[in-house]
């Protein structure tokens, strides 16, 4: 076939401004691999993947930027990173903040890479144009465009209680290979990181004001300033939770679950960090937790209280497909 150009006076050099803003980007994206140096694959031989998803370089000297949930794995773990290139990097997750879900990871390139700008969300405005970019299953250039539904979304309004966070809400498809990834403006400015999907067409996004927040927190501990109003390390178990409420449990119960008659209140576990100290102490996405060494859970409220006492271990009773089991965990420190 003869190729065709997209001159500057055609419909295409018009309209194409999402191929514009990938063009000048999509090489700071990349495929971030959580594999297991001791569980190798029987046919393979190579270690098992336990966890991927995307993420993109913020420093030339090979500074990254991503989710916590994507790097959060078991000590035997190793991070690999792979470059649109295909150019792969080991990788090692410097700062974690399991509260906001951001992570670095750093690498050692031989040259200097090429990063992205980190934007504001200040002029941000509903219906405006983005991007969300990323490297699923190591598919570069994977993009999903859409518009800003809303800026200001809070956790509260997601039924995240204790994050105290708002996020970017989207159409532009946010998945789990994606996750981690820039959400990119027309400028070609990040704004925020791909963090969540609720379902079709709802998808969400960390402000990148908070990822700078965070950058420099970790910058400070390097030089060894204290936060100010900080009273200790945060405590996390590695989840994220919905408060129970009549109509998730109705939903629940149209979706066939075992739902128990009598079960009024708890949290329900939507997502469970792998390598966190829940999924070490058996906890599953699905299980509605009820009740923590004893204590009643009205919601994630109450969890978040608990979290905040010095208790070291928390003993919960937890429904799994109707059955109630009971597990341990123990929480870990976050800075």
């Amino acid at each position: 076939f003869p190729s065709v150009s997209a001159h500057s006076g055609s419909r295409r050099a018009q309209f194409n401004f999402i191929a514009d803003i990938v063009e000048s980007t999509a090489k700071a994206v990349v495929f971030i691999e959580i594999v297991d140096s001791k569980r190798l694959d029987f046919f393979s031989g190579v270690p098992r993947m336990q966890a991927n998803g995307s993420g993109f370089i913020i420093k030339e000297d090979g500074l990254i930027l991503t989710n916590a949930h994507v790097v959060m794995s078991k000590p035997s773990s190793a991070v690999n990173v792979k470059m649109p290139d295909g150019t792969t990097y080991a990788g090692v997750v410097e700062d974690i903040d399991m509260q906001w879900d951001l992570a670095t990871i750093r690498i050692k390139p031989n040259v200097p890479l090429p990063i992205l700008k980190l934007g504001n969300t200040a002029t941000l405005r509903v219906g405006e144009w983005v991007a969300a970019m990323g490297c699923p299953l190591s598919l570069s250039n994977t993009i999903t465009a859409g518009v800003v539904s809303s800026v200001q979304r809070t956790s509260r309004d997601l039924k995240l209680y204790g994050k105290d966070m708002q996020y970017i809400q989207t159409d532009a498809a946010i998945t789990f290979g994606n996750s981690g990834g820039p959400l990119i403006n027309l400028d070609g400015e990040v704004i925020g990181i791909n963090a969540m999907k609720l379902t079709t067409g709802i998808s969400f996004a960390i402000p990148i004001e908070y990822a700078k927040e965070f950058l420099k927190k970790a910058e400070d501990r390097r030089k060894g300033v204290i936060p100010k109003g900080r009273d200790g390390p945060r405590r996390y178990m590695g989840i994220t939770m919905l408060s129970l409420t009549p109509q998730i449990i109705g939903d629940l119960r149209a979706r066939k679950k075992a739902i128990p008659n009598d079960l009024t209140q708890g949290v329900f576990v939507w997502k469970v960090v792998v390598g966190s100290p829940a999924h070490s102490g058996g906890i599953m996405p699905g299980d509605i937790i009820t009740s923590i060494n004893g204590e009643p859970i009205a919601g994630a409220s109450t969890i978040y209280k608990i979290m905040e006492s010095s208790v070291p271990v928390l003993n919960m009773e937890v429904y799994r497909n109707g059955e109630k089991m009971q597990f341990t965990v123990t929480p870990e420190s976050s800075f």
